[in-house]
């Protein structure tokens, strides 16, 4: 089946989000663009810390401005140092650019050091940049509410993706080759939400064997929902929506148990049961701000965007 996952690649998986070493993306940006940084995208941070104080995240996003622009320096008080590295090594993709962070000998911030030459650095980071970006575009086309743009991206990611044969891969390379694992689908997911200040939360669960599968939470409605990117891709290529919106229960009966955020605190209960009509979902459009799903009766159920 395809959760079963080696418990020990979770735990690897685990630390490598709290390392201070990154692992070297697979694919090896070049130096074909300019050295001039053209970044539009959003720090943004998963919804599990969302109760970290502004002075957290305004050094959480300073130091993502530094990697962005290739510099070596970044003032920071100590006492924030371990929840802003945890924002960004489970939060910035681009964390795999940086070879390693330092604390400065007079303790008034990190210093920071790169894999690779500044005109190969910048256009890796150009380049990501451009890729999410037109990922948002698409998934932005003919959607008149945050609601149809999460269906989308859903859709976006579960058809998009192909399933990488490396279980480690993270979201840079993710989106950089077009491949992914339960995790970095989920991760893909999780960032076209916030890029769109949609809150949303990376989730880890146990899955069959107790092996680790990587899930996603967000909010829509007010509610929290559940959403399986891989899985969809595995039952039907992507095309439909059996594993979006689901609930708790419903993840459990998928044998997924004990899904907990990357702070390792218990993943919140989702309980709204709005979505359930997916489940047998074998067609599906978005038309005047309606989603219409078709079930396997042939009977079409419209839920309001």
């Amino acid at each position: 089946m395809k959760k079963i996952f080696c418990t020990v690649l979770a735990a690897v998986l685990m630390l490598s989000v709290f390392t201070a070493c990154s692992q070297k993306p697979e694919n090896q940006p070049s130096a074909e663009s300019g050295s001039t940084v053209n970044f539009g995208l959003q720090f943004t941070y998963d919804a599990a810390y969302a109760d970290y104080n502004g002075s957290v995240v305004s050094a959480f996003e300073s130091l993502c401005d530094a990697v962005v622009n290739f510099e070596s320096n970044v003032r920071m008080n100590m006492y924030l140092y371990d929840n802003v590295m945890r924002l960004f090594y489970t939060s910035f993709p681009l964390n795999v650019l940086v070879k390693d962070i330092k604390v400065s000998e007079d303790n008034s911030g990190v210093e920071l050091t790169y894999l690779y030459d500044k005109e190969i650095h910048t256009n890796a980071v150009n380049e990501f940049s451009a890729k999410v970006l037109q990922m948002k575009e698409e998934c932005l086309q003919d959607s008149d509410s945050k609601e149809a743009y999460i269906i989308k991206a859903y859709h976006y990611v579960a058809s998009h993706i192909n399933i990488s044969d490396d279980a480690t891969i993270m979201l840079y390379d993710t989106v950089m080759k077009g491949e992914g694992s339960s995790y970095s689908y989920s991760s893909l997911f999780e960032y076209l939400l916030l890029q769109n200040g949609i809150p949303a939360y990376h989730v880890i669960a146990d899955g069959e064997n107790g092996g680790g599968w990587g899930v996603a939470q967000f909010e829509m409605g007010g509610f929290l929902y559940f959403a399986d990117v891989m899985s969809e891709y595995y039952a039907n290529g992507g095309e439909q929506l059996t594993c979006f919106g689901m609930t708790t229960q419903e993840i459990a009966k998928d044998a997924l148990s004990k899904p907990q955020y990357t702070d390792q605190t218990g993943a919140k209960e989702a309980t709204d049961v709005t979505f359930d009509f997916c489940r047998a979902c074998t067609a599906w459009e978005i038309k005047d701000n309606k989603l219409l799903v078709t079930n396997n009766d042939g009977i079409v159920i419209k839920y309001a965007l």
